[in-house]
């Protein structure tokens, strides 16, 4: 649960493209698992009845605020931590003043270019091509790769 920020700084302060799109909407594979991350515009409701408004504000099920800071996490069941920098887990948290989600893809996600990622991390191109992403890979919605390491421009 503290480690939704764990995949957030990966993908916040990894080199390249990364770096210069600053917490752009992605799909981007850490540990074997495909998460997507998703700049958070509305709100998530948790299972122990917490709400999570896109401003960072948690209102529990009797009615009490919180608000978020940077490095706070909160996962789907509601509970809240501070960033931990191991495993990603399914939930929101804020960073730099911004709320993101994160989940694990559990069916296969069609980008808007028509390209389909599997939560294996197998990603079928429009045009037929498969790859499979490899640990700290990203996909922007639009299908397009976005590359953490120069040698990774020859994956497609």
């Amino acid at each position: 649960m503290k480690t939704l920020f764990a995949l957030l700084v990966v993908v916040i302060f990894t080199t390249g493209a990364i770096a210069q799109s600053a917490m752009k909407d992605c799909v981007m594979m850490k540990d074997g698992k495909v998460w997507v991350i998703k700049n958070m515009t509305t709100s998530m409701k948790c299972s122990n009845g917490s709400t999570v408004a896109a401003n960072g504000a948690v209102k529990d099920k009797d009615g009490k605020i919180t608000k978020m800071a940077n490095g706070d996490c909160i996962d789907k069941d509601g509970t809240m931590s501070k960033m931990d920098m191991s495993k990603p887990m399914n939930g929101a948290g804020m960073k730099d003043g911004k709320m993101m989600t994160m989940m694990a893809l559990d069916k296969d996600m069609t980008m808007t270019s028509g390209t389909v990622i599997s939560p294996d991390g197998t990603v079928k191109m429009k045009d037929g091509k498969t790859s499979k992403m490899a640990d700290g890979d990203c996909i922007d919605m639009n299908g397009n790769w976005v590359y953490t390491k120069p040698a990774d421009k020859n994956k497609m």
